[in-house]
């Protein structure tokens, strides 16, 4: 996320009051794993904490199940039969599940006697070579195809880009299902100085040939360090990469090199959570832009550029390159309730040409009534005229909130 260094602060200081959202009461769906295995270590305080406003204040824990909008950061979602999964930054990688984006309940399974409420039951090891210390797992991305489910997630280390994107596989996202097993596959890609990429906020995109891709990145190139000046190569390497896979690993292929699709320069910079999905003819890259996890002062928002070829160029409807800094508006804050709305991901529902087709934009976004906690949002897409539509939001609480009397104002 932009800086990542304001996302691990904040997370130190509010680990202590969100621990509930993991390890308090409430719903479990869950399913026994068959077989005995060794106890999980103790579950970490998750990474998905709130941010606070300017007013202060610790968020309370959440029960569950959660109602239309769950406490979220850089959430992705597919689904399985009836019910929606929703994947997003948390520890070793929470899961929760709707069939109506009404209700939200955490998911869970057993090894042996124990309750596990994260993808992982124990810590990846290979993941200690960047985090020693810490379990801290960021923008997973979930894909369907060759039969399972591919998760793709960044672990990454302060303040540099000592970054990785793991992996995990399982033939079903449902629990009580026989062929339920999380597989770590390992590492995919890493990055460190002298890098000119990070490895973080992965997203794998599947062509309709079956051609399978992975795009990922942050602004850590753009920024020269800090005091230095811009990078000069800062429009034509790092920034949002592109990579083509192994269909069936879901590894890099052998002899393929990550390119670069987005990138914005000096003032401006920050960029991340690539998104690349295609509709119609067109392949559409969604980034997100300025400042993330800042609570009420957080700036992010939604951009967009397309492109007849799935490794670009991708321009904005001015015909810019967004390899040069290009990038048209989706989506940015109300000034109100609505702020920072960012790290989108989107799912495709149904057959293109059938009544049931739909595309579905989700994001999280700052709650500009509840101090800058962190929610769930999701909105219809059309691509009817070429470039995204949205729709109206389709999880609306009920009744609508109001600004609290003592509410401070975002800027």
């Amino acid at each position: 996320m932009t800086s990542r260094i304001s996302r691990l602060l904040l997370f130190a200081a509010f680990t202590s009051a969100v621990a509930g959202l993991f390890l308090g009461g409430g719903q479990l769906v869950t399913a026994a794993t068959p077989g005995e295995g060794a106890a999980p270590a103790t579950l970490p305080a998750p990474a998905n904490a709130p941010a606070p406003g300017r007013g202060g204040g610790r968020p309370p824990a959440p029960t569950y199940p959660q109602g239309p909008e769950p406490g979220v950061h850089d959430p992705v979602m597919i689904k399985e039969g009836d019910w929606y999964y929703l994947f997003r930054t948390s520890g070793l990688l929470n899961v929760m599940r709707s069939k109506d984006f009404k209700s939200w309940d955490r998911v869970s399974y057993k090894v042996g006697d124990q309750e596990v409420l994260t993808v992982f039951a124990d810590k990846p090891a290979w993941t200690s070579e960047i985090q020693p210390t810490r379990s801290d797992f960021w923008a997973p991305d979930i894909s369907y195809h060759n039969g399972k489910y591919y998760l793709y997630y960044s672990v990454s280390s302060f303040g540099s880009n000592r970054s990785a994107i793991g992996l995990a596989t399982n033939k079903t996202l449902d629990p009580s299902s026989p062929d339920f097993k999380w597989v770590d596959e390992g590492k995919v890609i890493e990055s460190h100085n002298p890098d000119y990429y990070n490895c973080i906020d992965p997203n794998s995109f599947v062509d309709k040939d079956g051609t399978v891709w992975l795009t990922f990145g942050s602004f850590y190139w753009n920024q020269g360090g800090r005091g230095a000046p811009a990078n000069p190569d800062a429009a034509t390497k790092g920034g949002m990469m592109l990579v083509k896979l192994d269909p069936v690993s879901g590894k890099i292929l052998p002899g393929e090199t990550p390119r670069t699709i987005a990138s914005r320069a000096y003032p401006d910079r920050a960029i991340e959570a690539p998104f690349i999905v295609k509709s119609g003819n067109w392949y559409f890259n969604f980034v997100s832009w300025d400042r993330c996890c800042a609570g009420l002062n957080s700036t992010y928002r939604i951009m967009v550029g397309r492109s007849n070829k799935v490794t670009g160029p991708y321009l904005d409807r001015e015909g810019k390159d967004m390899a040069l800094g290009g990038g048209t508006q989706v989506l940015a804050g109300d000034g109100d309730r609505i702020i920072g709305p960012g790290h989108q991901g989107l799912m495709e529902e149904g057959t293109p040409g059938t009544r049931n087709h739909r595309w579905l934009l989700l994001y999280h976004f700052y709650d500009g009534y509840a101090n800058g906690a962190s929610k769930l949002q999701l909105r219809p897409v059309s691509f009817d005229t070429g470039w995204p539509v949205l729709g109206e939001v389709i999880n609306k609480p009920s009744p609508q909130p109001t600004r609290p009397s003592a509410a401070p104002v975002a800027n």
